[in-house]
């Protein structure tokens, strides 16, 4: 059973990376009553009372500017927690334990959990894999996390554009006193919010397509079609390894899954990521 000691942790986990919490979240969270809750946070604020106010309009416990987090947290259990709320988790479990995931630091993740979750404007030093290192402001909305790395979708004042970032390039962060305006708010963005259908089958090149479609518990017909965000579709052509050639160029032991519509969605821009594209 969680001890005070635990709840003290999961109040201090919520004031860390969301900035504030109900009491009907600890209670969820710790399975305890009211009156247990209420206590938990009335003894929290004694011994932090210049770090915890209520808001009694929302009903919300905010951490004020003076709060420092008190426990040691792993960054990842934030990034799971608003991933999983927005169901866009892609990997059917976070890997790790075979290749070493992206280290991340939990000041930049609580910085860019906080700004989600209470939509305003970061502050961000990211070294980019194309333009090398610069300064942007950010207005993120989601993350997801995919091929063993976590990636952030935001709105990039410098492009004046919704885009895709990884995590571990960036630097660090800071969070600017303002609020992120409407336009860049996850509702407009229109790549994530936009479903296509990509038509996958065995490699046309592969000499034993029933193995491919058993594999990949394809239908009889061997034609599978999968619905997605535009923003993640090259993502998951990149983690199901599958050929996004026009010809289907790439080794069929490597690649056994082909795009079978691939002029229909050569178009949308992370499909740009995917494997082979662009080869003819």
């Amino acid at each position: 059973m969680a001890t005070s000691e635990d709840r003290f942790r999961v109040i201090d986990f919520y004031l860390t990376f969301f900035g504030s919490f109900q009491r009907a979240k600890l209670m969820q969270h710790s399975e305890i009553s009211v009156a247990t809750a209420s206590r938990d946070i009335s003894a929290f604020k004694k011994v932090n009372p210049d770090e915890i106010k209520y808001l009694s309009k929302k009903k919300i416990y905010c951490a004020t500017d003076s709060f420092c987090t008190q426990y040691s947290h792993d960054p990842v259990t934030a990034l799971k927690y608003l991933a999983a709320a927005n169901e866009v988790v892609m990997d059917a479990q976070y890997a790790g334990d075979v290749i070493q995931a992206d280290k991340l630091d939990s000041g930049i993740v609580s910085n860019i959990t906080r700004s989600i979750y209470n939509n305003t404007i970061l502050k961000v030093d990211y070294y980019s894999a194309r333009s090398g290192k610069g300064t942007r402001e950010w207005s993120p909305h989601s993350v997801f996390h995919c091929n063993n790395s976590w990636y952030c979708r935001a709105f990039d004042r410098k492009r004046n554009e919704f885009r895709t970032f990884r995590l571990s390039r960036v630097l660090s962060t800071s969070e600017l006193n303002e609020c992120s305006s409407l336009l860049e708010r996850e509702p407009n963005d229109v790549e994530w919010n936009e479903k296509i259908t990509i038509t996958l089958g065995p490699h046309k090149k592969h000499p034993y397509p029933g193995a491919v479609r058993l594999d990949n518990a394809l239908p009889p017909n061997g034609v599978k079609n999968i619905h997605i965000s535009a923003a993640l579709a090259g993502f998951e052509l990149t983690r199901l390894r599958v050929d996004a050639s026009l010809g289907g160029r790439l080794d069929p032991h490597q690649f056994p899954l082909q795009v079978l519509n691939i002029e229909e969605v050569k178009d949308v821009s992370s499909i740009r990521m995917a494997p082979g594209f662009g080869m003819n």
